[in-house]
């Protein structure tokens, strides 16, 4: 199993907007980070991806947004969606 840490912060205020850490294999880790590398080339704005291995061997990606980046997706959860749902038909 490989270690992977991803961190996503904005640029300029170094705000974190997320911070995740995997245990997964090292194949997956290596797909991963390819197919994150590849979403972050089509967002609009300046963007840098920073990948560094530590001494525990952690594959550690940073990502840093400029301020003009779209912000994160947020999903609604089961909750959300069944109080729209029970609003839109009362029935």
């Amino acid at each position: 199993m490989a270690k992977l840490e991803i961190t996503v912060s904005r640029k300029g205020n170094d705000r974190l907007v997320a911070h995740e850490t995997f245990e997964i294999s090292p194949e997956l880790a290596q797909e991963l980070i390819a197919k994150m590398e590849a979403m972050m080339a089509k967002l609009p704005g300046r963007h840098r991806i920073t990948r560094t291995v530590r001494p525990d061997r952690a594959d550690v990606v940073e990502i840093e947004l400029n301020r003009d980046a779209p912000p994160p997706m947020v999903h609604p959860n089961f909750e959300e969606l069944f109080r729209q749902r029970k609003k839109d038909d009362p029935c």
